[in-house]
């Protein structure tokens, strides 16, 4: 009987089968939550822009936790808090910061006269543009490169493998 012949796998599997591909695409989701839930807020609650980007950014974080965990990283230990406890931590300092970012930024475009024959937003319409502008920004600004080191190295470390003693 012969052997089926090995199909090599292709490069965009291997592209998802990087646990930093999967992560930044969790990442994205769990910013377009944070966006969606800033915008209800802020527009529809009338939170300010930095305790709504500030809530919008912990729900956001807590689904991309949960993702994270369990889709880009494969941790089903048990161990649930310990995790947790140093997400939520580094997600607090940089969600202060990450607040304190919008803010600056809205600041900055509030005083930009938009030319109307471009953009004909006004109202709600046009502070929600400037919101989710403001929050994209803000998150790349705060959560790329450094965040992804830290769910990797601290948040959701590689296990280590005990070498057996073969002598």
């Amino acid at each position: 009987m012969a052997e089926a012949a090995t199909i090599p796998p292709s490069r965009l599997s291997r592209f998802f089968q990087s646990w930093a591909t999967r992560s930044l695409i969790i990442g994205a989701v769990g910013a377009g939550v944070d966006i969606a839930v800033t915008n209800v807020l802020v527009l529809h609650f009338h939170f300010s822009w930095r305790m709504g980007a500030m809530t919008g950014l912990a729900i956001g974080g807590a689904v991309n936790f949960i993702l994270n965990r369990f889709l880009a990283f494969h941790e089903h230990t048990t161990d649930f808090v310990s995790p947790m406890v140093r997400f939520a931590a580094l997600t607090a300092v940089q969600s202060v910061i990450h607040g304190q970012v919008v803010v600056m930024i809205r600041s900055a475009i509030t005083d930009v006269t938009w030319p109307s024959e471009v953009f004909h937003w006004q109202g709600a319409m046009l502070e929600g543009a400037k919101l989710t502008f403001a929050k994209v920004v803000a998150d790349i600004l705060v959560f790329s490169l450094l965040h992804l080191v830290m769910l990797r190295y601290v948040i959701f470390p590689k296990k280590k493998t005990v070498a057996s003693d073969a002598s």
